[in-house]
């Protein structure tokens, strides 16, 4: 059998992690989180908005393991103050290098240049890497239920939480969904790309959704593509999108932003 390319991640990422444990020993880590500017708050910036309004989490990433590069002239500085300036809610930045070509000192810059909360994008399977992503400056991190255990979960959402970070606990599934309701995080991110084949379906949000009680935040993640897709979401009573290919393939990112917003802004 094939191995998925989430496990191929997973395999990559536990050699990064034991990196990360070889540069500094966790309680180091730690140190260096504690030391960082305090964290914005992502899911409070995201409560600001209420339907008809629509936040974009716009995302800044060179490359995809299923579409290979997006953005040649990639410069994470200029597209986070063009984000900033078209009306982004909040921003996410990929990390990872061996799939999506991201880098930690994109993060890094993204902060310098941009003062909107934001999410470090990365396939987290242990605690010092919240640490790290906290000290690189992210208000926010992704615990992907298709790659953790329950056990893993916890214990890097408790980390999060100590930091005061915010988490989107991201879901494809009925069986995810229901294991990310027994976190404590209110905010759930339900990705419309299956992470094993990477094939994208909108309507993954709205089977999901009608299963998330009231006092969760969703939002909506992949495959949108124009405002009708937005639309078409919203009516589930979701108002946060994550978008990020469309803007990176975009010679005219605020044009595109002002085309996906429509009168939702």
């Amino acid at each position: 059998m094939v191995a998925s390319i989430l496990q191929k991640i997973k395999d990559y990422k536990v050699k990064e992690i034991e990196s990360l444990k070889t540069t500094h020993s966790l309680k180091n880590w730690e140190e260096k989180a504690l030391k960082a500017q305090p964290p914005i708050g992502f899911l409070k910036k995201l409560k600001e908005k209420k339907l008809p309004a629509f936040n974009i989490i716009a995302e800044i990433k060179k490359a995809s393991p299923s579409k290979g590069i997006i953005r040649k002239n990639f410069d994470p500085a200029s597209i986070a103050v063009t984000y900033d300036e078209a009306g982004a809610t909040c921003i996410s930045v990929l990390t990872d290098g061996p799939s999506f070509q991201g880098k930690t000192e994109d993060l890094k810059i993204v902060r310098r240049n941009s003062t909107l909360p934001i999410l470090r994008k990365e396939f987290i399977f242990h605690e010092i890497q919240v640490f790290e992503s906290r000290y690189l400056g992210a208000d926010c991190i992704l615990i992907i239920m298709a790659a953790v255990s329950d056990t893993e979960a916890i214990a890097i959402e408790k980390v999060a939480l100590d930091l005061d970070m915010d988490i989107i606990i991201e879901v494809h599934n009925r069986i995810e969904l229901d294991r990310a309701l027994q976190l404590k995080s209110k905010l759930i991110g339900i990705n419309n790309r299956d992470l094993n084949t990477f094939k994208t379906d909108l309507n993954t949000t709205k089977s999901l959704n009608k299963f998330i009680p009231n006092e969760y935040h969703v939002i909506s993640e992949s495959g949108l593509l124009n405002r009708e897709d937005l639309e078409i979401v919203a009516k589930n009573n979701i108002n946060s999108f994550l978008i990020g290919e469309t803007f990176m393939r975009s010679e005219n990112i605020k044009n595109d932003f002002k085309k996906l917003l429509g009168n939702h802004f």
